[in-house]
């Protein structure tokens, strides 16, 4: 039954507000599922965690993220340097006198820049380089484990909702003919063949090695990129793009046509707190009244 609803979900759109009704994320409470006031104090924007006012769509995700990333980049260097020790209380004497190590992150990019000599080089430590490279040579794989996993979920959501002018139905089907088969099979497959299956599936990876290797062997002689076949963006998500090359696509045609995107607006400008008009009927266990109450500003 899953599975079906899983298969409509994907070949038919409309059925995904029918089942899932939107609602302002800053209005739902995570704990209790009911109206909350938005932490921002208005609700400025639908699509965001804190219902920040915005000049334009998408503004107050980006300054969401951009904050969170900084926020966890200030709490890592807080904790390397000792600072927030409950040993020592925030309004001690010192603790106004030297300088703030947290704010190191985001002050190091301007002193790079504005410095124009005097700087120590890396021969006095001999240290600084083996480290660095140390460092970077565990870290890298992590950073392309995340990238990738990034890029496959924005290339499941605009597979799922494709934007024009990428095929429509294409990756939709892929998806669907893939769990079409199992949804079918899930009607006449039993529990016990499903846990003897099992079984069979983990005792093959743990003792059949040597079938294993030699059909790897096989594959890299026949087929020697088979594991780049294997990936998903190169199977199922065949054709589908990430946001960034959705980006780049939209403004190739839009220069190709004459009729280049504007810009967005200035950021000099503060955007207005005023609440945005909500004209759907909200699926919250709340009364019109609550909610509102929760929208309109303090």
């Amino acid at each position: 039954m899953l599975l079906s609803v899983v298969v409509v979900l994907i070949l038919y759109p409309p059925s995904r507000s029918i089942l899932f009704p939107p609602a302002p994320i800053a209005l739902v409470d995570s704990q209790t599922g009911g109206v909350q006031k938005p932490r921002a104090g208005v609700l400025g924007s639908k699509d965001s965690l804190t219902g920040a006012p915005e000049r334009y769509r998408g503004e107050a995700v980006e300054r969401e993220a951009s904050n969170l990333v900084g926020s966890v980049a200030s709490v890592a260097i807080g904790s390397a340097a000792g600072k927030h020790d409950p040993a020592v209380p925030d309004d001690a004497p010192m603790e106004d006198k030297v300088p703030d190590v947290t704010d190191v992150a985001s002050q190091v990019g301007d002193l790079q820049n504005s410095a124009g000599g005097g700087i120590p080089s890396t021969k006095h430590d001999k240290t600084k380089k083996p480290m660095s490279d140390a460092v970077w040579q565990k870290m890298k794989p992590i950073m392309h484990i995340l990238g990738d996993i990034t890029d496959t979920y924005e290339r499941f959501g605009n597979a799922l909702s494709p934007a024009p002018p990428f095929p429509k139905y294409a990756a939709r089907l892929r998806l669907a003919a893939i769990l079409l088969p199992i949804t079918l099979g899930s009607f006449f497959v039993t529990s016990y063949m499903v846990l003897k299956g099992t079984g069979f599936m983990f005792g093959f990876a743990f003792f059949g090695d040597p079938i294993l290797v030699r059909g790897a062997q096989y594959l890299n002689r026949r087929f020697p990129h088979w594991q780049k076949i294997l990936e998903l963006r190169n199977s199922i998500l065949k054709g589908v793009p990430t946001n960034a090359q959705l980006t780049i696509t939209l403004l190739r045609l839009g220069e190709v046509n004459g009729t280049p995107i504007p810009p967005p607006p200035t950021s000099l400008d503060q955007a207005p707190s005023k609440p945005v008009s909500i004209h759907e009927d909200i699926p919250l266990d709340a009364s019109q009244a609550e909610i509102e109450s929760a929208v309109k500003p303090d």
